[in-house]
């Protein structure tokens, strides 16, 4: 009888032994000591910052922001607070923020410069809240693909430093506060194909380096002071599909002659100025060197 127990637990420590080296493998293979992923505390210390000058009081920083759940990744409809995370670094043991949604959350403050902290992010979107104040000029050195800062209160110029974002596809800077002219530096942003500046007080006129922005889809300038000629290097825009432009009835002609050369589809959206309170905004599809009248809307 004894010696069949002794077989029986003999055999359950074999059972057992696979999984305890798994285990091992898996989590306290490295001196001892579990390895988990974690955030670097570089960019935790940066939310904290980011959460400091945008008054964001709901992050809970004793757990770690890269769990994906919590106050850390919270939507309800159109009202978005997202950190997200790529945690495949070192053999999937560091992790680093690639996302930073915090939309339609009523934030205050100003933007932070700690965003600059965040090296490996790659998407921001502030969207839709109350932050005042300029650009820092040091978010020069982001290299985020897109940057959404629209509906907010956010003033100044539009800093040329945004020029120095060689990756940058979307730039989102609708219904703010911004004034003065479109920097021509910002012609150097060659992988550019969103530019929304829609509904601030930018004046002067279109940069002729804007004719380098072959990749535009998107364009949209329309509620502003911009003045001038419309230049001929829109057509050399190929990819364009729609753009919302504000227009005396001057240069509407001008701008149909430019387009109904072109063999590409677009959607425009002029919006005239016939006299103090009166808007008349039509909206045209060019296809193929064709143009047809899609609406119209007068009101006062």
């Amino acid at each position: 009888m004894g010696g069949g127990h002794r077989g029986v637990g003999f055999s359950l420590r074999l059972c057992f032994l696979p999984l305890l080296l798994l285990l091992l493998d898996l989590g306290f293979g490295n001196g001892g000591r579990c390895v988990a992923q974690k955030l670097p505390e570089q960019e935790v210390e940066a939310l904290k910052g980011i959460a400091r000058k945008l008054n964001k009081t709901d992050w809970d920083f004793s757990v770690d922001p890269c769990i994906g759940s919590g106050t850390w990744a919270n939507s309800i409809g159109f009202i978005v607070s997202n950190v997200t995370c790529d945690c495949s670094f070192q053999n999937h043991t560091n992790c680093h923020i690639i996302s930073l949604q915090l939309m339609r959350l009523n934030l205050s403050g100003v933007l932070p410069e700690e965003v600059v902290n965040l090296t490996y992010l790659r998407h921001l979107d502030l969207s839709r809240n109350f932050i005042q104040g300029p650009i820092p000029a040091s978010w020069a050195s982001l290299q985020v693909f897109n940057l959404s800062l629209q509906g907010n209160r956010i003033s100044g110029t539009l800093p040329k430093e945004l020029a120095s974002m060689p990756m940058l596809k979307s730039l989102q800077l609708e219904a703010n506060q911004f004034e003065g002219p479109i920097p021509p530096e910002l012609g150097n942003i060659i992988s550019l194909e969103r530019f929304f500046i829609s509904a601030n007080n930018i004046t002067g006129e279109l940069p002729s380096t804007f004719s380098r922005l072959t990749n535009m889809t998107d364009f949209r300038i329309d509620g502003n002071n911009i003045s001038g000629r419309i230049p001929s290097f829109i057509k050399n825009w190929q990819r364009l599909n729609r753009m919302l432009v504000s227009l005396s009835y001057g240069t509407f002609h001008e701008m149909i002659f430019i387009l109904l050369t072109q063999s590409f589809s677009l959607h425009i959206v002029f919006t005239f100025q016939r006299y103090a309170g009166y808007l008349d905004e039509r909206a045209y599809s060019f296809r193929n060197s064709f143009v047809e009248k899609l609406n119209r809307t007068e009101s006062d």
